[in-house]
């Protein structure tokens, strides 16, 4: 029989004690993998221990709470070699407590880790006062945004690790008790058009946003109330999105729409007035080609200027029938042997967008006319309801698209599709809507093609 001294024997009994814990308990090697769990643990994690054994941690805890948070912090104490406690606030009432310590071996080196979680109640069912604030450190820092918790006096009470990063201060600065435009602002009252003065100033609005600048950078800020119990003062959410990269993109893009726009339009005019020379002597079939192809260049330098100021046109609650009913006019003025059939409700149907949305829905009908080789062209368009969206359908008898064509139509690499529908695309989602294609009659590609629109209902 083997005695207490045995370390085999000392081993049995320490399982013992583990297993005899509520507690789930994971036992690492030092490189992660999985050496050991209790019956708590096997059980949150619905595996047996032969099949656990030897699995890395990053693998395992995909089936427990937070697991990133987890992940992070069985990482933080590989790198410091040195125990950790954390609480996160999992649900209005319940906190997990995990904790990590590292095992070290005969030599002192690290041999194995720990983890343990306990979950309980909270004392406090709110997890909005400052204590819980705290202890959600781990879910903030992974936000990859600035953000930061403030009182009712913009007061900072955390501080997330980006928005040291952004300030370009250090991680060790005490910024907590500051006002946040002292930090973000370096001045002794908030700036202008200051989001969270706008919050608390009108009862009205639940988020408040607005663009700034913050020393080299350009932020998006949102600020919005964290609800409260009653018991404590307010307590806000103020995150700032760098959107500086955003912005130069869409310099660029502007740079080069305005080259296109000028510079080559200027040089196509002397291109056309040479041409026009030439069609006076015996090149004119070659002029008649050119002339035509000057006007395709033309036509895609005004497409291309269609949605020059989409980004920054304000948006607004717009009906959608306005649109349909003045675009339809325009067409029945235009090809008065197109047949339109109209199906829109009575009732306004609103959706938050701006005068673009008028040239997303043209483009579909010129497309639906343009490429309709049939001497009857027909176009249907109707607009219902769908779950939290506006569904409109712009369908024709044209030559219609295979499945291959429509798979790989929106896909802007392969320009499959024409510019007028990239444009209507790029038009759609920047009013957080989508555009899809389909057969007007399902598996009969060659009776014609039918988009749909759906677009987010205001509120």
């Amino acid at each position: 029989m083997r005695g207490p001294d045995k370390p085999d024997t000392m081993d049995d009994l320490k399982q013992q004690v583990l297993q005899m814990s509520e507690d789930a308990i994971l036992i690492l090697d030092s490189e992660h993998a999985v050496i050991w769990a209790n019956e708590p643990m096997l059980k949150l994690l619905g595996q047996e221990l032969d099949v656990l054994a030897g699995r890395d941690f990053a693998d395992v805890s995909q089936k427990m709470p937070l697991s990133l948070i987890l992940d992070s912090l069985v990482e933080a104490t590989l790198q410091t070699d040195s125990s950790l406690t954390e609480e996160i606030v999992i649900e209005a009432e319940t906190i997990l407590t995990v904790s990590i310590s590292p095992l070290p071996g005969n030599d002192g080196t690290r041999r194995a880790s720990v983890v343990r979680l306990h979950s309980h109640l909270a004392q406090d069912a709110s997890p909005f006062s400052i204590g819980k604030v705290v202890s959600w450190h781990s879910v903030l820092d992974a936000i990859a945004h600035s953000t930061l918790i403030l009182d009712s006096e913009q007061r900072i009470l955390y501080a997330n690790l980006i928005t040291h990063s952004l300030l370009g201060i250090d991680p060790e600065s005490d910024i907590i008790g500051k006002h946040c435009y002292e930090i973000f602002h370096s001045t002794s009252a908030p700036p202008d058009g200051c989001p969270f003065v706008k919050l608390v100033s009108e009862d009205s609005i639940q988020v408040s946003k607005g663009q700034m600048k913050l020393r080299d950078h350009d932020v998006m800020v949102s600020v919005s109330a964290i609800p409260s119990d009653g018991n404590e003062s307010g307590r806000f959410v103020h995150i700032a999105t760098d959107i500086t990269p955003r912005l130069l993109a869409e310099d660029a893009a502007k740079l080069y729409l305005d080259v296109l726009s000028h510079d080559v339009a200027n040089h196509l005019q002397t291109v056309l007035l040479g041409v026009s020379i030439l069609a006076k002597g015996e090149n004119s079939d070659i002029a008649k080609i050119v002339f035509t192809s000057i006007g395709q260049i033309n036509r895609l330098i005004m497409k291309a200027r269609a949605v020059e100021g989409l980004e920054t046109s304000e948006m607004h609650d717009y009906v959608i029938q306005e649109a349909l009913t003045d675009l339809v006019e325009q067409v029945r003025a235009q090809h008065q042997t197109i047949e339109i059939v109209l199906d829109i409700p009575d009732a306004a149907c609103m959706t938050r967008a701006n005068r673009y949305l008028v040239t997303a829905i043209e483009n579909l009908l010129d497309n639906a006319i343009r490429y309709n080789p049939r001497e009857t062209k027909q176009i249907w368009i109707s607009l219902s309801s769908a779950p939290k969206m506006w569904e409109l359908r712009i369908a024709d008898n044209g030559a219609g698209l295979l499945d291959a064509r429509k798979s790989i139509l929106l896909d802007r690499s392969r320009r499959f599709g024409g510019m007028g529908i990239h444009q209507t695309n790029l038009i759609v989602r920047w009013f957080g809507g989508t555009l899809s294609v389909q057969d007007r009659v399902p598996d009969h590609p060659e009776m014609g093609a039918e988009f749909v629109i759906h677009l987010p209902q205001a509120a």
